[in-house]
């Protein structure tokens, strides 16, 4: 047998009450000693299903009805489970998804690591410590963060921390499962360059399951696509991208536009357009032993000093990192929270000067649509009284009315609007459904402004340029301005007029979207097209 992992026409059912769903179809792939592959597939598609079932950890109702898998000499779907444990941490080894929900909360980051290296060579006391230490200077982190707590650190920090604890004992093959959702761009970037130093170092095997094409592209040696739980095309990425053999394939590289692809979408803002929302010498800064609004202790200055204004109808795209200032904007922008200097204006006018009813003014005025439709929904609630919900809290209570405005919001995001469909709960829904139901939500009241905060970034590539279609329709029918806050550059530049760069809570560099793209004078903003 080769080194590395072969996978072998695995095959994977899961027994309903209403039959027998295949989930994977016979999937055959390999994963040499030192390669990267990326699985590739949408919702659905069976890429999480193929690599659980590497890992040996689907549950019930799943069930592997077929196939093996190889790791060296050693096929680890016939394995009993004492021995299977004996191998897990050591000879291959999982990197999750959400960091955050990985680390225990109540462990520091030091013992958590300890508890990993315990799978393997026996440590004692300083020895162990010292391999704790080598293992977070490996993964870019200080010796100082093994007495650190998971909500001490940031994403990428909490992202390095479980590579660390999956890495330690040095195994052969690891499956990496969307290590770098969540994160922004030039995250995603250190953390791919991380995992590629390691495998050299280490001579690892990686196993990357993303439904992030445009990531996993620049950096695997080779993609296997899945779609509807088969393995539909395998090869080098450029020569997918050029000469796919499968559809679903093309049409994944189709809704993958370059950052230097004709503009998708046009410019929509007129010259002499007023503006709806204007920011004025605005700076914000929090205090994290703050209590019941008193300030002390160290500050953070999220934002200095940031001027813009946001014409109707304009796509203005405010693009960042993590902690570059773009949600406090969206907040001073819809009145949850005041300027400690400077003014924000509605209309012209200082949301200070409308008074106590500023709040509810921008509350109708302002709209936000969340980045996880899967959190911003509540499930207990129908679709109707999801989109109906903003017309109760202004104070409409004629039902007629209600059912008529929900109705036609349904209709302008292209849901369907019957009994049936308004009936049914967020749950039943896909993710690119829940996401236009969102819409349909915002835009129920007819707001001046739309706030899209990273609304595609959760959902599949395709469904993604769906709904920057959906922003463009509603745009264009309502005359609405949108705010929309991405670490996404190429996507900005694409749907929006103008693009602000935030770093750091300053605002580096703003202009037409072209012109920004095309010349770009700050690194900052180098490295996010570069990461695009």
């Amino acid at each position: 047998m080769v080194d590395g992992l072969q996978v072998r026409d695995l095959t994977v059912n899961y027994h309903t009450d209403d039959g027998v769903v295949r989930a994977v179809d016979g999937a055959n792939f390999d994963v040499p000693a030192g390669q990267r592959l990326g699985l590739v597939g949408e919702s659905g598609s069976g890429k999480t299903t193929a690599s659980l079932a590497i890992l040996r950890l689907l549950r019930h109702p799943a069930r592997v009805t077929h196939g093996a898998v190889w790791l060296g000499a050693e096929d680890l779907l016939a394995l009993e489970p004492e021995a299977l444990r004996a191998l897990r941490g050591r000879r291959f080894a999982l990197i999750p998804q959400s960091a955050m929900n990985a680390l225990n909360p109540v462990l520091s980051i030091g013992a958590q690591l300890e508890e990993a290296l315990e799978r393997g060579a026996r440590l004692e006391g300083k020895e162990k410590q010292a391999k704790v230490a080598e293992w977070l200077e490996k993964v870019g982190l200080k010796p100082a963060h093994a007495r650190s707590y998971p909500h001490e650190l940031s994403g990428g920090m909490r992202q390095r921390a479980v590579i660390a604890i999956a890495l330690c004992n040095t195994p052969e093959v690891v499956i990496a499962d969307e290590p770098t959702t969540g994160l922004d761009v030039l995250v995603q970037e250190d953390i791919m360059a991380l995992l590629l130093s390691l495998r050299r170092s280490l001579g690892l095997s990686i196993l990357f399951v993303t439904h992030n094409l445009p990531l996993i592209a620049r950096h695997a040696d080779r993609l296997a696509v899945m779609y509807q739980g088969k393995l539909v095309d395998e090869g080098v990425p450029a020569e997918l991208r050029a000469r796919a053999t499968h559809q679903h394939t093309r049409d994944l590289f189709d809704n993958l536009p370059e950052i230097d692809d004709a503009k998708l979408w046009p410019v929509g803002v007129r010259a002499e357009a007023e503006p709806v929302i204007a920011l004025k010498g605005v700076s914000k800064a929090f205090y994290p032993n703050g209590f019941l609004g008193l300030g002390w202790g160290t500050a953070h200055q999220a934002l200095s000093d940031v001027s813009f204004a946001l014409r109707r109808g304009e796509k203005l795209g405010l693009v960042g990192g993590s902690g570059a200032g773009k949600s406090t904007i969206a907040r001073l922008v819809m009145g949850m929270i005041g300027p400690d200097t400077g003014t924000v204006l509605y209309n012209g006018r200082p949301l200070a000067a409308l008074g106590g009813d500023g709040r509810k003014t921008m509350a109708q005025a302002v709209h936000m649509v969340f980045q996880d439709p899967y959190q911003s929904l509540r499930n207990g609630m129908s679709i109707r009284d999801v989109v109906a919900e903003p017309l109760r809290i202004h104070g409409e209570r004629d039902d007629a009315v209600i059912e008529r405005k929900v109705k036609a919001a349904l209709e302008a995001t292209r849901l369907p609007s019957d009994g049936h469909f308004l009936s049914r709960r967020p749950v039943q829904l896909s993710g690119g459904q829940r996401q236009r139901v969102a819409f349909a939500r915002a835009v129920v009241t007819e707001p001046r402004v739309i706030i899209a905060d990273e609304p595609t970034s959760m959902l599949d590539q395709s469904v993604r340029m769906e709904i920057m279609q959906l922003m463009e329709d509603l745009r264009v029918r309502f005359d609405t301005a949108f705010l929309f806050i991405t670490h996404d550059i190429a996507l900005a530049r694409h749907f929006c007029d103008r693009l602000i760069v935030l770093k750091d809570g300053r605002i580096i560099e703003e202009g037409q979207a072209d012109d920004v793209v095309q010349r770009p004078t700050q690194d900052y903003t180098r490295r996010l097209i570069a990461a695009a």
